[in-house]
């Protein structure tokens, strides 16, 4: 189980749900992590287009991220889950409540993707290795 501010997360179930104050968020309804570069920043947003977003602080970031991103890949090994670092402490122009969802993602620009941090698809993975041949 890992602790984020007054909030209790765990990933359960076989590892396919992350709950939240009796909120379930599957895992293969994300489509991307958004989190804080901002020196001493722990704020992450777990983003699902179709769900709700999940906006949450943790000591453990990295940790849970890492596991998190190694799930996903065996969940979904054809989709990759992208990784963004954006330089704000604050990710709250990111975090898209259900009454604000309405067809609308606030994602980060593509330059602020982390590549180096991404599980890539197979097809990504291949695509790429194709490049540097």
């Amino acid at each position: 189980m890992f602790i984020f501010s007054e909030r209790s997360v765990s990933i359960v179930n076989q590892y396919k749900f992350i709950i939240v104050k009796r909120k379930e968020l599957s895992i293969d309804w994300l489509t991307c992590i958004i989190k804080s570069k901002a020196p001493g920043s722990k704020e992450f947003i777990l983003h699902a287009p179709d769900h709700f977003d999940l906006r949450v602080q943790s000591d453990r970031r990295e940790a849970f991220l890492d596991l998190l991103k190694l799930r996903f890949a065996y969940m979904k090994p054809d989709v990759t889950l992208k990784v963004f670092g954006v330089p704000q402490a604050g990710l709250k122009e990111y975090h898209v409540t259900p009454n604000r969802r309405m067809g609308m993602e606030h994602l980060p620009p593509d330059e602020y993707r982390l590549h180096d941090e991404e599980l890539k698809s197979r097809d990504e993975y291949e695509r790429e290795s194709q490049k540097t041949k």
